[in-house]
Formats: C-alpha cells, sequence, structure tokens
C-alpha cells in the first residue's frame, strides 16, 4: 500500500542533466498541460521539439509561452543562451486522416525522428460521442491500435466515461509492452519504449471529480516523461490484446512461397495486374513459363536474366474496368472468344477507401463493385471454360485481415445511410471470404470436381491501393510515424514482392491442390473469425448478390451457370 501511496502522491523530480543537442523530439497535445511542459522541459536541453497539437491558435500560444519562460531548473539568461528549436505541426487525434497527414509532413520533412512521446488524451466524455472515423472518441484519442472489450471495443452497448477512460490507458500499457516484445523478436535495436503514469494533476478538472488538493502541479507531472527509466519493458509476454487467438499473427511474418512448380501451357488471368502484388504477382507466374495477362517486366528474385529470358511464358492484355459491369461482360466475352482454356483466376484488383460515397454507373457503392460484385460476375462468366480446362483449376481471392471488423449490412449493402470508408473496404473483405466459401460449397454439391477456390490476407503493403494511407492497421500510421527508417517499415510491413507471396502459393503450391473454400495467410492456412463462418451469412449474401446482378439464383448450379451465361453474355 504505501508503494502506491507513494506513486500517486509524492513528487519526485527528474534530476538528468542530459542533453539534447541534434535530437528532434515530437510530441503530441502540447499546446497545454503536461504536453507544454514537457516541450519546455525538452526545449531547454537544446532539442528540436515539435508541438503536434489540433488548436493552432493555442498551440502558437503555447509556443512564445515556452520560448519566454524556462523550466524551474534554468535561469532566464541560460535560457536564452541553451536552447533548441520549436515547430508547430496540424494534428487532430479524432481523424485518422489528420494523423496520415500529420505524419505524411512528419515523414517530408524533418530528417530524422529520435523520441516521440504520444501525450494528447481526452480524459471522459460525459456523453458517448464517435469520431468522424466510426469510433468512441477516447479510444481514438487515447489510443487505437487493439481491442480489450473485444466484442464492444466502443462501448456502444455499456458507454460509461470512466470505464471508456480506463480501457484506452490499459490498452496503451499492454500496447507498449507488445510493441517492445516485437522488436526485439524482429531483431530491431535502438527503438525502446516506455509508458507512464504521470500522477494525479488537475488538467481538465472540469471533467474529472478528482480533488485539486490531490493533484500535482503540471511542472512535476511532466517529470516522469522527462526521466529515462533503465527497464526498457522487453517482456516476453503475448498479450492477449494483440493476438486474441492469432487473429493478427500473420500481420509481421513475410514467409515466401517455396514450390518450384511450373505453368507450362497454363493459361492464368489475373485482375489489377498493371502493378502492386497483381503485377508481382504476374511477374512470379509468368516466370513459371505461363501464359499471362500483365506487361513484361524486370527480373524475378529466384532467376538471373539469362534464364528469365530463356524460360518464360506469353502476356497478353484484356481490358476490364470493374466499375462496370458491361466491361465485365466485356472482357469475359473477349476471354471466352479468344483464350483456348482458363487454368487459373486471380481476383487480385480493388480499391481501398474513397473518403466520399461514390457510385458505379450500374448503381452499387463503388468499393462494393470493385472488390466484390465485378469478381463475383467475372467468376461466373468464366467458370464453364475453367470447367472444361482440365483438373486442378484454380480461383483465387484476394481478399484482407480487416474482414474481422466487419459485418454485411443486408439492408443496405451499399452503404447509403451509413457510408464510412473503412467500413465500405471491410464489409467488402468480407463478402470475398465469404463469396470463396459459398462457391467451394456449391461446387461441391453440384459434383463439380477439378475447381479450388481460395481467400487470402495478403500482408501489410505499401501499394497504389494504400498510396497514401495507414488505414489497413490500426497502429501502422503510428508505427511509420516513429521515423522514416527501414527497419520500422520491416517490422510492420511487407514489400511488394513479398506480399505477392500468398498468392502465388495459393496458384501453384502442390500442397494447396486438394484444398477448396479455405482462408490463407502467410502462405498457410489461416482461420476465419466471427461473420465469416456464419454459413447462413455466405448463403444470404450469395442470393442478394445475385439480385443486385438481376440473377435469379438456382438449386442446381450448372443450370444457374448456364443462365447466367445466357442472360450475361
Amino acid at each position: 500500500i504505501n508503494k502506491y501511496y507513494k506513486m500517486w502522491f509524492f513528487s519526485k523530480m527528474c534530476e538528468s542533466k542530459t542533453r539534447l543537442d541534434g535530437k528532434t523530439v515530437v510530441i503530441t497535445g502540447a499546446s497545454g498541460g503536461i504536453g507544454k511542459e514537457t516541450a519546455r522541459d525538452l526545449y531547454a536541453r537544446d532539442a528540436r521539439v515539435i508541438l503536434a497539437c489540433r488548436n493552432m491558435e493555442k498551440t502558437n500560444k503555447a509556443v512564445e509561452d515556452i520560448k519566454n519562460n524556462p523550466p524551474s531548473w534554468m535561469t532566464k539568461d541560460e535560457y536564452k543562451n541553451n536552447v533548441g528549436e520549436l515547430a508547430i505541426y496540424s494534428l487532430d487525434l479524432r481523424s485518422f486522416k489528420s494523423v496520415r497527414d500529420c505524419a505524411k509532413n512528419l515523414l517530408t520533412n524533418e530528417a530524422a525522428i529520435h523520441i516521440l512521446i504520444n501525450n494528447a488524451g481526452v480524459i471522459m466524455s460525459p456523453s458517448y460521442e464517435r469520431t468522424e472515423d466510426g469510433n468512441e472518441t477516447t479510444l481514438q484519442v487515447n489510443y487505437l491500435v487493439a481491442d480489450i472489450e473485444f466484442d464492444d471495443i466502443n462501448l456502444e452497448r455499456s458507454y460509461a466515461p470512466i470505464r471508456s477512460y480506463a480501457q484506452s490507458k490499459l490498452a496503451n500499457i499492454l500496447f507498449t509492452k507488445e510493441l517492445a516484445h516485437r522488436l526485439k523478436e524482429a531483431n530491431v535495436h535502438g527503438i525502446n519504449i516506455y509508458c507512464l503514469h504521470p500522477g494525479m494533476i488537475p488538467r481538465h478538472s472540469n471533467l474529472t471529480s478528482f480533488p485539486e488538493t490531490a493533484a500535482l502541479p503540471l511542472h512535476i507531472g511532466r517529470q516522469t516523461i522527462v526521466n529515462t527509466p533503465k527497464n526498457y519493458g522487453m517482456y516476453p509476454v503475448v498479450f492477449h490484446i494483440w493476438n486474441q487467438k492469432k487473429i493478427l499473427s500473420h500481420l509481421f511474418f513475410n514467409k515466401m512461397c517455396t514450390s518450384k512448380a511450373r505453368l507450362d501451357g497454363k493459361t492464368v488471368v489475373i485482375t489489377g495486374a498493371s502493378s502492386g502484388l497483381g503485377k508481382e504477382t504476374a511477374r512470379d507466374l509468368y516466370a513459371r513459363e505461363n501464359d499471362d495477362m500483365v506487361r513484361k517486366s524486370t527480373v524475378t528474385f529466384r532467376m538471373t536474366k539469362d534464364e528469365y529470358k530463356n524460360n518464360v511464358g506469353e502476356l497478353a492484355i484484356y481490358f476490364l474496368d470493374l466499375r462496370s459491369f458491361k466491361s465485365v461482360r466485356d472482357c469475359a466475352k473477349n476471354l471466352l472468344t479468344n483464350e483456348a482454356a482458363i487454368h487459373i483466376l486471380i481476383n487480385n484488383a480493388g480499391v481501398l477507401m474513397s473518403p466520399s460515397y461514390e457510385r458505379t454507373e450500374d448503381g452499387n457503392e463503388t468499393t462494393l463493385q470493385v472488390n466484390y460484385l465485378g469478381h463475383f460476375l467475372l467468376t461466373l462468366l468464366l467458370l464453364p471454360k475453367m470447367q472444361s480446362s482440365s483438373a486442378n483449376c484454380r480461383i483465387i481471392n484476394v481478399s484482407s485481415a480487416v474482414y474481422i471488423f466487419a459485418d454485411i449490412d443486408f439492408d443496405d449493402i451499399n452503404l447509403e445511410r451509413s457510408y464510412v470508408p473503412f467500413r465500405s473496404y471491410a464489409q467488402s473483405k468480407l463478402a470475398i471470404i465469404l463469396f470463396t466459401k459459398e462457391l467451394a460449397r456449391r461446387l461441391k454439391e453440384a459434383n463439380i470436381h477439378g475447381i479450388n477456390i481460395y481467400s487470402l490476407h495478403p500482408g501489410l503493403i505499401f501499394t497504389g491501393i494504400a498510396r497514401n494511407s495507414n488505414r489497413m492497421f490500426r497502429g501502422a500510421a503510428f508505427c511509420v510515424c516513429i521515423c522514416d527508417n527501414i527497419c520500422v517499415k520491416k517490422l510492420f510491413f511487407k514489400n511488394v514482392e513479398q506480399g505477392a507471396q500468398t498468392t502465388i502459393y495459393c496458384s501453384v503450391d502442390e500442397k494447396t491442390a486438394n484444398e477448396t473454400g479455405l482462408y490463407y495467410s502467410n502462405c498457410g492456412v489461416s482461420t476465419t473469425y466471427r461473420k465469416a463462418n456464419n454459413r447462413h451469412y455466405a448463403e444470404k449474401l450469395w442470393n442478394l448478390s445475385c439480385r443486385l446482378l438481376h440473377l435469379e439464383p438456382e438449386e442446381n448450379f450448372s443450370t444457374f451457370l448456364k443462365t447466367v451465361s445466357r442472360q450475361m453474355l
């Protein structure tokens, strides 16, 4: 009891005389309170201190205050001659867009970032509020990397101010420990992670019930932040918050497809193969002596240039715009007319998240049609050709691990009443997995053999689909913001070659030849969770998709495919 009493009510000061010459420090929420006092101290140690804040007027006043008033341990004369630099960046943690923009500006303008202090926060809102990104405000502003109340992380059903605040702070501690653990296991050195309790401080006193007599002054509250602890928090514990039932375990590992399978005489169709994952997949399959659909590019990692010139397939290009069902039908018609067989179909094309609601010419929300409905139609139109091509044909559907955050709104699948970019994207990726499972089931029940269906998560990758976005992972914006450092990128992201490996694995690996309807990640079968396992959902989505395409689902699947071809071609 005495130990915890001291922790809360005694005011130990940081005695370190360490200078920070040439160092750059980023502090969030530094326009007032603990953030401003921390900035004042580090500025006095000759650091370049960046105040990342929401209120620019208040932040400019804070800068003037910091410049004119030294910390308690320094005289004014010393302060004038031995200080660093101050800079201001706009950051509103209530908006993921603002977080991304701030990170982008920091990465562009700062040569290095040595210290990041995630200080900003809100304490307790008396009423339930959501951010523009759809998250409970306290959770998003204070912390948004993982779940604690796993079934109701935003506390929609059970909101209480103290519960929301306490949950966000527990998440900060668990995130700190888990990130330290993962950096250590990845052999990423030179980045230490800390979490702390600053003490009871009379900031936001209008929002709390804490008496000011029990609180610490702001200049004392900053001391734990300024001090550098000797215990770096390298805990070997794998926390439930990050790795619940291994849902996200494949996000940070880069397993490569080792299969040497050739594709001589095989024809592969890849959508969205002009760049990114599609192009890298095409590069690999082209080197396996196949017919493929993408422009020829440079050498694959397994081959010398001489081998590449002499042992490759053919390339062809077909026009396909998934925003138009007419374009999908025309592409399918051209493929069926010009290609003798189709052995592998890779539904890779996709869009990430449109900031505003957009409809296609067919009346569907753009993300839903490009990522899912267009591929649903293309697959149905090409299935008869694949059925007659040969045994062991494969259909690969590129999904994403973000499906775990999704639901299918059957009453408003185009999200006219409730559009949120992330929700739209996650829904489309869940739809892809459900489609994969339902198609595999229908093929099996119709005794149609020799066509296997796969869905997959490629990993976290910087590609054209996410050129200006870290929305793929809650916390990626934070990680990229640490520094423009190859080690950080290596820990959290795959390059496109690595990201294409699971697609290639599902396309060629011998072990997958007898598997169908499964979900893959990191070149292996992965477990699906939540709505992705709901058979009723899959069947209901199939029927709704047919209605959106003006098709009538048939009990006999072979008859249904003939009807689709007759109506659509």
